[in-house]
């Protein structure tokens, strides 16, 4: 009887060992699972944030009628976001166009197709 008595505690024992092993294995890997989650997002929320600011460099140099892939670059490739603040600088001497709007062409020339001159004033 007292035989039956220790090998109860000792499968118990086992069982409770297994337990605890298999706790700190699941506990290791959720370790592992945020600090790649974290690390993931910490790339990754830069790298979103540098897309959609040069998709808005280049949208509104268009829109200014600069060269946007010429800001996009300039945007994408200087570091520390001294390309961000030099469009900014540069874009305050170039007014925003209405939509729609293309320049006529030279002398004598014909405008492209889709200009629409502005309304006369009153």
């Amino acid at each position: 009887m007292k035989a039956r008595i220790e090998r109860g505690y000792l499968i118990i024992n086992l069982v409770i060992l297994g337990l605890l092993a298999l706790a700190g294995n699941v506990t290791a890997q959720w370790e592992a699972v945020a600090f790649g989650s974290v690390c993931c997002i910490v790339i990754l929320i830069p790298i979103i944030i540098a897309i959609l600011i040069a998709i808005w460099v280049y949208r509104d140099a268009e829109s200014r009628g600069m060269s946007g892939i010429l800001w996009l670059l300039v945007v994408i490739f200087v570091p520390y976001f001294i390309g961000l603040i030099v469009y900014l600088v540069v874009r305050r001497d170039h007014p925003k166009r209405p939509p729609g709007y293309y320049p006529p062409t030279g002398p004598g020339g014909y405008p492209p197709p889709g200009y629409y001159p502005p309304p006369p004033r009153r």
